[in-house]
């Protein structure tokens, strides 16, 4: 049954890109010639998986570097934190989904711009066996991951949550903010809170700031209670301001 199933999937979503890519009359090969240009077009793959393996790992590894030495910069100094909880490796994600896009649209540039005899051989090869246009295809994939990219860019730079001397550096909306502690205004530790869903019991805390803006923490999600009443007292301690405890969370 599941590999019933598989195979229905396959099927569609090769139907799918057939009707988004159609191919050509012309770049459609006839069995003599896919059987004469086939070991050439081998031949490249296989250079093409070597030397783009290699670029795709190097160029990976140097810009995950890169976006991680950048990102240390904008959320530094951290002194002595009761927590710190920042996007590091997670860097690689988005960083190999740019490299692998921009390989890529690169290769669609090399075999139709700059190496156009090969290029051709290659696309009429693929568009032949898949019953798609490969070139067109490969271009979209590389615009999509693209975008995929920053998505995963936002997410890592949104990854933070820092609780140290200088204050509280957490992620609101799309950006970061920064919080001193005379922006304090409410700790409160609670039993329950409202959620879309309904009312919860999860025992929670939340640092309410003068501005309206808040941070709030579940004792889940590899946090225990005992994590909440620490970052509440380390809060507290350097504030002034002193915790309420409660049942249930009010609305701000």
């Amino acid at each position: 049954m599941g590999a019933k199933q598989k195979e229905k999937v396959e099927h569609y979503s090769t139907k799918l890109l057939r009707r988004l890519f159609p191919v050509s009359p012309d770049d459609v090969l006839t069995d003599d010639e896919l059987r004469e240009i086939e070991p050439e077009v081998k031949a490249y793959k296989w250079r093409l998986w070597i030397i783009g393996g290699f670029f795709i790992l190097a160029g990976s590894l140097g810009l995950t570097l890169a976006l991680r030495q950048a990102y240390k910069a904008i959320t530094e100094p951290v002194v002595n934190p009761v927590i710190d909880e920042r996007a590091d490796w997670f860097w690689a994600f988005p960083s190999i989904a740019f490299v692998l896009s921009v390989g890529l649209i690169v290769e669609v540039i090399y075999g139709a711009n700059i190496n156009p005899r090969l290029g051709d051989k290659v696309h009429r090869y693929d568009s032949t066996k898949n019953r798609w246009n490969s070139r067109r295809a490969a271009l979209f994939s590389g615009i999509l991951m693209i975008c995929f990219a920053g998505f995963l860019g936002i997410a890592s730079y949104n990854i933070c949550d820092v609780v140290d001397e200088n204050g509280l550096h957490f992620s609101s909306g799309f950006g970061l903010v920064r919080k001193s502690y005379p922006d304090v205004k409410e700790i409160g530790l609670y039993e329950s809170f409202r959620a879309p869903i309904g009312e919860r019991d999860v025992t929670n805390l939340r640092i309410l700031f003068a501005d309206g803006e808040q941070q709030t923490y579940l004792a889940e999600e590899g946090k225990s209670i005992a994590d909440l009443v620490e970052i509440a007292n380390y809060v507290s301690k350097r504030s002034g301001v002193e915790i309420t405890r409660g049942r249930k969370r009010p609305e701000p």
